[in-house]
């Protein structure tokens, strides 16, 4: 009885030890089927991952130079500057050269290669890309090889409006064979967009190219101003100083808003300044903002001091003035009702008489008027004719 228990417990081990060895076998077979079929999976994507690297662009290896300054675009050391991604407000931007790095992996897979650009305004990516071919500079060793524009001086802001927000995008594509053997050379391989955002400067609202002030008479100021070109100009204040602390101002002109002709423009001052009188513009924006022009003078008028001897006359009537008095002046002799009798023009060196011969006039009282042609004030002295 114990002879058959024992026998039917090896049997039913014996069952499971084969039963195990088979599982442990098929398990080894399965495994093996599924690593091979796995590595030929790996390998076919090895290779396409190795035919796709065929001409790809560096990672770190595409540049630009703007303005002088050597940047790199797509860097990830970045061992020259980084290309920014704002400039701010320029007044100029020039796009020198173009460089980057391709992979080749030992083919002739590259084959030609141009750098790309288009500029548009801030939010609106519209137009086509400006194309400037890149020829090859020189092999890096492994295939590896790099390209590079020739020497180039494009002025980026020509055409451009003042006063607007751009963006400058910049790409680099290559004409590749990624498959050598195929006889085919169609595929085009990019290494994707950098962007720059740049402003442009707003124009001076006036170009003042001229501003004067001259007296005229005793009693007038002329001002005289030119631009040349007015951007949202809305007018102009006259202002007038004596000390060039306290400025008044004393007339308003229109401007001609928008003008890239000549404009001239004339104000007269009626008021009467016998000193320094010191003149600025202060023209305004449409958006009223001010901007102050120079400071134009007139000098005081000048005043020549008179001395008549003898007086009263006989009939000779000497008339002396200062030595810095020199001047070419108009006189006028006027009786008392106020009727001219003598008018005539004297040129005077300074610091001499000048006789003139009055016998033929009546007694009575007359009276001189004096005036220069720089001394402008005029000057009035009585006399009596004996």
């Amino acid at each position: 009885m114990v002879l058959a228990v024992m026998a039917r417990l090896l049997f039913f081990v014996f069952s499971i030890w084969i039963e195990l060895t088979f599982l442990t076998q098929f398990v080894k077979a399965m495994y093996r089927k599924y690593t091979l079929i796995l590595l030929l999976c790996l390998s076919v994507l090895s290779a396409q991952k190795l035919q796709a690297a065929y001409g790809y662009f560096g990672d770190c290896a595409s540049f630009v130079q703007l303005n002088s300054i050597f940047y790199e675009a797509g860097s990830c050391s970045f061992i020259d500057s980084p290309l920014p991604g704002d400039l701010g407000v320029v007044s100029a931007l020039t796009l020198e050269l173009g460089e980057i790095q391709t992979f080749e992996n030992g083919g002739d897979d590259v084959y030609f290669a141009r750098l790309m650009y288009r500029i548009y305004e801030q939010g609106s990516p519209i137009g086509g890309f400006v194309e400037i071919p890149m020829t090859q500079l020189n092999i890096l060793g492994g295939g590896d090889e790099r390209r590079q524009t020739s020497s180039l001086n494009i002025d980026l802001l020509l055409g451009l409006s003042t006063g607007t927000a751009y963006t400058l995008e910049i790409t680099f594509e290559a004409d590749v064979d990624f498959n050598p053997t195929d006889g085919n050379r169609d595929d085009i391989i990019t290494n994707g967009s950098y962007f720059v955002n740049f402003e442009t400067e707003a124009p001076l609202p006036v170009s003042l190219s001229d501003f004067r002030a001259e007296r005229h008479g005793t009693s007038k100021v002329f001002l005289q101003w030119t631009t040349e070109s007015e951007w949202q100009n809305d007018y102009f204040l006259v202002q007038q100083s004596d000390d060039l602390l306290d400025w008044q101002s004393i007339g308003r002109v229109a401007g001609a808003v928008n003008s890239q002709i000549q404009t001239k423009y004339v104000f007269e001052d009626k008021t009467l300044r016998k000193g320094n009188a010191y003149y600025r513009l202060q023209q305004m924006d449409l958006n009223g903002q001010a901007t102050q022009s120079e400071v134009v003078a007139v000098d005081p008028l000048k005043t020549a001091n008179i001395r008549l001897s003898p007086n009263p006359s006989k009939g000779i009537l000497n008339i002396q003035l200062d030595k810095s008095a020199a001047d070419v002046y108009t006189f006028r002799i006027v009786d008392a009702s106020g009727g001219t009798l003598r008018l005539g023009t004297v040129n005077v060196r300074g610091d001499e008489s000048i006789s003139l011969d009055l016998s033929e006039l009546p007694q009575g009282l007359y009276h001189l008027y004096l005036t220069g042609r720089q001394h402008t004030n005029l000057q009035h002295q009585s006399f009596v004719k004996l």
